[in-house]
């Protein structure tokens, strides 16, 4: 039987050992409560991100809904006679064999967003209607036009000026010409029609004989936007393409009374590396710049573009067929 005294010992004992159990049981609803409280502002600043990113992405896509959600990064041109070694592409274009190629400063001074297509946007099917003449009378050959972007992907954008009306409206009229010279034409999309990159490459490559191809686009830049302006050309190092894109770019240049930014292979633009025949892909001008941007949406100016890439394939099917 044990005495108060021992009694007391074990009431104290069991009290402080209570104790012990309450102080750690708080810690621990301290520690969730302070992890759960980390791990939801976490959350909510991601739900916020992604929120902005969208809202951006809307905008960008000029209310159309686009699933296109970042212009592909450019590289501005830094031309030398036309003739690039290993190393001048390494400097040009650093990794280039990569999917993205990082922007470096061109003679006008700034970094340049461009919008070719060296992302792939793969799983759609696209325009297979062709644009073909049947006047046997001055058949000269089959040229293929690409409209660029289309569709969900609007491309880049100046205000309510959107480059993939501006890429089709150029096309048409350079499909007009084309035929008028006794060309036969085939256009990977001939309206406001969303074609996956790899597919435009298909369909051209589907065609017999093609003798030129030409994809028309717009360029961007984010900073400097008034004093970054001009022509320019991408092509691949295939037999004929350089050519073409030199001749294309200097007499649209020389048309227009545009800044010749010159011309440079890129190996990671699909529509230029997954064709077969010669190829370029023309940057027109830039959006970005409000004075060029006014000129892109006339269509007399069209109309010019049209006529000195019509002028160029002239020269280049002649001296290369």
């Amino acid at each position: 039987m044990y005495s108060g005294r021992d009694d007391d010992y074990y009431d104290r004992r069991d009290e402080a050992e209570l104790r012990k159990q309450f102080r750690r049981r708080l810690r621990l609803k301290r520690f969730l409560a302070a992890l759960i409280l980390v791990l939801g502002a976490a959350l909510v600043c991601f739900l916020l991100f992604l929120l902005g990113k969208g809202i951006v992405s809307f905008f960008k896509s000029g209310s159309s809904g686009s699933e296109y959600v970042e212009e592909v990064p450019g590289v501005q041109l830094e031309v030398v006679d036309n003739v690039f070694t290993p190393e001048d592409l390494l400097r040009l274009f650093g990794k280039a064999d990569t999917a993205d190629s990082t922007g470096t400063v061109d003679n006008n001074g700034a970094d340049s967003t461009g919008t070719g297509d060296a992302v792939d946007n793969t799983g759609q099917t696209g325009n297979t209607d062709t644009e073909v003449t049947t006047d046997t009378e001055r058949h000269l050959g089959l040229i293929a036009i690409d409209a660029g972007h289309g569709g969900m992907d609007s491309g880049t954008y100046n205000g309510e000026i959107l480059e993939k009306n501006i890429n089709l409206q150029i096309a048409l009229k350079l499909r007009d010409e084309l035929k008028n010279r006794g060309y036969s034409v085939y256009m990977t999309r001939d309206d406001d029609t969303y074609v996956g990159l790899q597919k435009r490459a298909e369909l051209v490559n589907s065609q017999d004989n093609v003798l030129a191809f030409v994809s028309i686009h717009q360029n961007a830049v984010d900073s400097d936007k008034s004093s970054i302006y001009g022509i320019e050309g991408w092509t691949y190092k295939r037999e004929g393409c350089g050519e073409l894109a030199e001749l294309v770019v200097n007499h649209v240049c020389d048309i227009t009374g545009a800044k010749n930014r010159g011309y440079a292979f890129k190996t990671n633009l699909v529509v230029t590396s997954k064709t077969t025949m010669p190829a370029v892909l023309l940057e027109c001008g830039f959006l970005s710049n409000d004075d060029e941007c006014a000129k892109l949406a006339s269509e007399d100016y069209q109309k010019l573009i049209a006529r000195g890439i019509a002028d160029a394939i002239d020269e280049f099917t002649k001296t290369h067929y």
